[in-house]
């Protein structure tokens, strides 16, 4: 995709036909100039996905890997056989190439960032560890950041857990999930009906 001049294709189906979309020529212009500097930034896995599950950094991708522990008892919730991608953007500022990208070929995706990325968006929705508010494409991690919402959620385990891995936050996010898996699903329904909003726009 990233190592030729070729022009991209993407082929989907709509409305029980197959759809062709190609880049209009203002982002077809934008695509070539950064051709090779996306092949180290963008995953290319977005263009095989029925959604895109976008988070700011690898830590927010871990927490949301606690699909995988709950996979097997909430099936609804199987996002590699959904054909459901998550990916970490590296950082808010790359949230814009990744959105050109998704709507330019009418790839569904929803969008997980820090309190702080609310200013690159017009509409977004809310998580907390109460609840999602809102069913906008991006969610704004309420008050805060990803820390901050595993805390909420568990204080007593955030802190266990940050103890012992707290040099890697991304180990941190992962040993959260699996841990506050086994320990009570309910704390989890925020997360759960973010994933289920993926769920959603991929079957649009």
């Amino acid at each position: 995709i990233f190592d030729n001049d070729a022009n991209i294709c993407y082929v989907r189906k709509h409305e029980g036909s197959s759809k062709i979309l190609q880049f209009d020529k203002k982002r077809s212009s934008w695509f070539s100039k950064n051709r090779s500097r996306f092949k180290h930034q963008i995953d290319s896995r977005i263009f095989f996905a029925k959604c895109i599950i976008l988070t700011e950094g690898d830590s927010d991708r871990n927490l949301l890997g606690v699909f995988e522990f709950l996979k097997t008892i909430e099936p609804n919730l199987n996002l590699d056989s959904q054909d459901i991608t998550i990916t970490s953007v590296g950082g808010k500022d790359n949230f814009k190439k990744y959105r050109k990208l998704l709507d330019s070929f009418e790839i569904p995706f929803v969008i997980l960032t820090d309190d702080d990325a609310k200013g690159f968006f017009i509409n977004y929705a809310s998580i907390s560890k109460d609840r999602l508010d809102g069913n906008e494409i991006a969610v704004v991690i309420k008050d805060g950041d990803l820390e901050n919402l595993m805390e909420q959620l568990d204080p007593v385990l955030f802190q266990s857990v940050k103890e012992k891995f707290g040099r890697s936050k991304p180990t941190v996010a992962f040993e959260f999930a699996k841990k506050i898996h086994e320990k009570n699903t309910n704390i989890l329904k925020p997360i759960k009906d973010f994933l289920l909003l993926a769920v959603e726009k991929s079957k649009k």
